[in-house]
């Protein structure tokens, strides 16, 4: 989800963004989207749909799962909408933000969250919203890029100013695993150092799964 106010409505960003992840998406990308659809079912909300990118996975699950894609980009939607179309699936898009998910209490069953958290403006806001909309026994899975370690780290720290205007709010140095981590209980997470000149300056990804904390409200 391009989710910073200043790229609420951004068509050149929404209809580059595919041609500029073509190669990842063909070559990086979709082991990991597929582990994110991995026994799916039930109501799944798509946090950040953008153009689409997981539409063809959630397709190849079948009947097995319902999905609503949210984005606060028009742009984006109409794209997404379109690839909907083409793949002739039924998914409900609406416009709107993280922070403030316009769906009731324990909707969801699983939200999936696909390189999207790092542009979200308040992430512990849009966490906490997450698991408001989760069902009690639902989850959040996630495939996200986040800072490196030692110098790697320091440089994209430093690139972080120049890279998020250019990149739809993308914070290149944000720890978004730790942050998870303050609001759900992860169960499972793989570090994965697999960027490369399709994901430059992007090195380094988490996958992983979590679920709320037992004795966490979703309001906190």
């Amino acid at each position: 989800m391009r989710d910073s106010e200043s790229t609420h409505r951004n068509p050149v960003f929404a209809r580059t963004y595919d041609v500029l992840n073509a190669g990842a998406e063909r070559t990086l990308f979709p082991d990991h989207r597929q582990w994110l659809v991995a026994d799916l079912d039930g109501e799944v909300l798509d946090l950040g749909i953008g153009t689409g990118a997981m539409l063809p996975y959630y397709r190849d699950r079948g009947e097995t799962c319902r999905v609503t894609g949210i984005d606060p980009d028009p742009n984006m939607l109409e794209l997404a909408r379109a690839k909907a179309d083409e793949l002739g699936m039924a998914v409900d898009l609406v416009s709107g933000r993280a922070e403030s998910l316009p769906f009731e209490d324990d909707r969801f069953d699983v939200v999936v969250a696909s390189l999207v958290l790092c542009s979200v403006d308040d992430l512990d806001v849009a966490l906490a919203e997450i698991a408001r909309v989760l069902a009690p026994d639902g989850e959040i899975r996630f495939f996200e890029h986040v800072r490196s370690d030692d110098l790697r780290g320091r440089v994209e720290s430093a690139v972080a100013p120049c890279w998020r205007p250019i990149a739809g709010g993308c914070r290149i140095d944000r720890r978004t695993d730790d942050l998870i981590r303050s609001r759900f209980d992860v169960v499972e997470s793989t570090t994965l150092d697999i960027g490369n000149f399709h994901t430059f300056p992007v090195r380094r990804f988490v996958r992983g799964r979590g679920i709320i904390r037992s004795d966490d409200s979703p309001f906190a």
